[in-house]
């Protein structure tokens, strides 16, 4: 045992004594490490993307983003919101990694998403929902509407 004694000490020093630690860890800005969200996109017809069947102006997308906003933070199922409305062409989960960590199996990396998704994935506290408004630049595809549930 006295041989093991500067192992385990070294072990419990580097954070491998045994304790499972927090999944999210934060980084300098205070942000986690990682997030798990989901994701309703609220595409217009001219928005990045946008698939040819899409007719609704800017204006109809963006009063629609908000009310699935409102429905969402008074309590309506997300999972449903995201199957009647999204037009995200994945599953609308996402894992993703922020800087400075690596991404594991299918999580994504930030720099991966736009800019105005991953600010606001990354700002939200765990239940918190909301809303990323579109821009030509930092929000190309639309308005996202996203919860935070990791």
């Amino acid at each position: 045992m006295r041989r093991l004694l500067p192992f385990v000490l070294l072990a419990a020093l580097a954070g491998c004594d045994g304790n499972p630690k927090p999944l999210v860890k934060s980084d300098a800005k205070g942000e986690p490490g990682r997030v798990r969200v989901l994701h309703v996109l609220i595409p217009f017809k001219g928005a990045k993307d946008a698939a040819a069947t899409v007719t609704r102006t800017h204006d109809e997308a963006e009063v629609l983003a908000k009310e699935i906003l409102g429905r969402a933070q008074r309590g309506e199922d997300f999972n449903k919101l995201i199957k009647e409305f999204s037009s995200d062409k994945g599953a609308g989960t996402y894992s993703i990694a922020n800087h400075g960590f690596p991404a594991h199996g299918p999580e994504k990396r930030r720099s991966e998403l736009v800019k105005a998704f991953s600010k606001l994935a990354f700002s939200l506290g765990v239940g918190e929902i909301g809303l990323a408004p579109y821009h030509s630049v930092d929000s190309p595809y639309g308005f996202h509407v996203i919860k935070r549930i990791e």
